[in-house]
């Protein structure tokens, strides 16, 4: 009765490689959500995932709070069956810049809406590879919580006009600093946001006023 199953959620249930080897061999073939957060799955695990052919039916994969790293990301890059995801959670995945670098080379992930790279470390170098990305032009939302970007990772996100469709926009944990939302207020491409996570940025009264006299969030 495998085959019906369209939605499965094995989030802590302590899933390493090897089980995960034993999930991909099963007959999941109509999955839309697969929730792995919060097991024991590393770069080796993804390679058992992009070698399971019939999950070319997801379209949420949640792969938070796993250990994937930059080398999984690398080995996501040649896995075209898995183009139909349009939700991808990476939080707390000891992902950095050269992660996000491989992350954009997947070409075949060009229908993703919401893109969660919170607890990570990518850095403003990461940004700036983000931005470089033609493909995520559909991102609706983006959460970079808590990834040391800096005012500049903000400077460099805001010159990212591809992202002009996003609604949720969330930078808390970032010491972007009141300059930070200078440089966020100034761009006129953000213009349809409807969310927007700042706190604990250290941004002072000063950024407060930054905010408030911003004509593009209206």
């Amino acid at each position: 009765q495998l085959q019906y199953i369209k939605n499965l959620k094995l989030s802590d249930c302590e899933i390493d490689n090897d089980l995960l080897a034993i999930l991909c061999k099963s007959n999941f073939n109509n999955l839309e959500t697969l929730n792995l957060c919060g097991n024991k799955i590393d770069a080796e695990g993804i390679k058992h995932l992009i070698d399971c052919k019939h999950f070319n039916t997801i379209k949420t994969l949640n792969l938070a709070d796993n250990n994937i790293g930059d080398n999984g990301l690398k080995y996501l890059i040649d896995c075209k069956h898995l183009n139909k995801i349009t939700t991808f959670y990476l939080r707390g995945n000891n992902i950095g810049e050269n992660g996000v670098k491989y992350l954009i080379d997947c070409k075949h992930f060009n229908n993703i809406r919401t893109l969660n790279l919170e607890n990570n470390n990518i850095g403003e170098n990461g940004v700036k590879y983000l931005i470089d990305c033609k493909h995520f032009n559909n991102i609706r939302e983006l959460n970079l919580d808590n990834n040391n970007i800096g005012y500049n990772g903000v400077k460099y996100l805001v010159d990212c006009k591809q992202f002009n469709n996003i609604r949720i926009l969330e930078l808390k944990k970032n010491n972007i600093g009141e300059n930070g939302v200078k440089y966020l207020i100034e761009c006129k491409h953000l213009n349809n946001i409807t969310e927007l996570f700042l706190w604990d940025n250290n941004i002072g009264d000063n950024g407060v006023k930054h905010l408030i006299d911003c004509n593009n969030f209206y």
